[in-house]
């Protein structure tokens, strides 16, 4: 073989290698255009929606219809004014103080946790007792176009929240949230509509007074919710 045929196949070998370094396996250029896709199963971050704060967050379709999202926990003290708020409350929560309700994105509704009552003394004892209240504010994704059904099952969904008084019977104010039904003052038990069953969270029993310090009144919180079969 002469010296110039020699240099020609070096050249080829040289620009075959180049090109082969270059090029990029079909197989990672599509898990990198995949991770972008919200439908890829990768979970895509929330529309948070407009943040100019006029409107709210949006609702997305990750949401489901009656499931509870978002925190916004918030003390009283014993006269019920509120003394502490997180400061950094969960979307869809959007503002969360110590000065009037919290508020949530568009389509959601406003609710809570049962309300807990405990001694917030700096020197608890039997003798020594200051009162405090805790609530937790949530989101409730309401059934509008926007809600994602796919109930899954063992999960709850919806809220009935009543107050009981000592006679164990309902008393206003109530919360009621789809899917659950017939939420309402008095002794009937709410519904769940055909797939779902009735649950309640732990009561919690609670001291009521007007002035809780001074003197004892019974009352009672009742969440009930319907789980998906």
């Amino acid at each position: 073989m002469t010296k110039s045929g020699l240099n020609l196949i070096l050249i080829l070998i040289s620009s075959h290698l180049v090109a082969c370094s270059q090029e990029i396996p079909t197989s990672k250029t599509q898990t990198a255009s995949q991770g972008t896709e919200g439908t890829s199963g990768l979970n895509p971050s929330p529309n948070l929606g407009d943040s100019g704060g006029t409107g709210g967050g949006v609702a997305s379709p990750l949401y489901t219809s009656g499931q509870v999202y978002g925190s916004c926990l918030v003390k009283y003290d014993d006269q019920f004014r509120a003394t502490y708020a997180d400061a950094q409350p969960t979307f869809p929560v959007l503002t969360c103080s110590t000065v009037g309700e919290p508020t949530c994105a568009s389509g959601f509704q406003l609710v809570i946790d049962t309300p807990t009552q405990m001694n917030c003394s700096s020197n608890p004892g039997p003798n020594n007792v200051l009162n405090c209240f805790f609530k937790r504010f949530r989101c409730a994704k309401l059934d509008d176009v926007n809600a994602n059904k796919n109930y899954i099952a063992g999960q709850d969904y919806g809220l009935c929240l009543r107050q009981l008084n000592s006679a164990f019977s309902a008393v206003g104010p109530v919360t009621a949230v789809a899917p659950i039904s017939n939420c309402t003052t008095g002794t009937t038990e709410p519904t769940c509509p055909s797939g779902f069953r009735l649950v309640s969270d732990t009561p919690v029993q609670m001291n009521c007074s007007n002035n809780p310090s001074a003197s004892v009144v019974p009352c009672y919180y009742k969440a009930q919710r319907c789980m998906r079969l």
